[in-house]
């Protein structure tokens, strides 16, 4: 019998800040649980055939932000291990949500430790054109702002 089933877990939601490791523990418990993952990101790309940064560009961080509360609404009962967009849970309402229908796990690292994995990340559209000492400033800023929801 998988864990999941032993202990009747529904969804899991993965949150915290982009390169907290989401996608990477998501799909280790997924796999240690038995049960599917999903990318709510990656999700988002194929239903717009677009990825986050064109969808940035394109049609704003409001829209994207909307898809977000959608693909949370659009979840079905199931069992399930979800990783998030940084965003995600701070937007919307949507952490309230989240902890209504699932179990949120919020991924905690340190600014210093974002910085050394983002740092060359060129797919992230808040982070365009940042320089490190930009990078780690920006970080500490807005994990300042986010925190509460993620602790949530």
């Amino acid at each position: 019998m998988y864990v999941a089933e032993q202990y009747n877990i529904m969804l899991i939601f993965l949150v915290g800040y982009m390169g907290s490791g989401k996608s990477t523990i998501g799909k280790l418990l997924s796999e240690q649980l038995g049960v599917s993952h999903l990318e709510s990101d990656a999700y988002i790309e194929h239903l717009e055939s677009m990825t986050i940064n064109e969808i940035f560009e394109q049609k704003g961080e409001t829209y994207f932000r909307n898809l977000e509360s959608a693909f949370i609404y659009a979840l079905k009962p199931g069992k399930m291990v979800v990783s998030t967009g940084g965003g995600m849970p701070c937007f919307n309402d949507n952490i309230s949500i989240m902890n209504e229908i699932g179990t949120t796990i919020y991924l905690e690292a340190t600014p210093e430790i974002l910085t050394h994995r983002l740092i060359n990340s060129s797919d992230r559209p808040l982070l365009k054109n940042l320089n490190k000492g930009q990078l780690m400033e920006f970080i500490e800023k807005h994990m300042e702002e986010r925190s509460e929801y993620y602790e949530k």
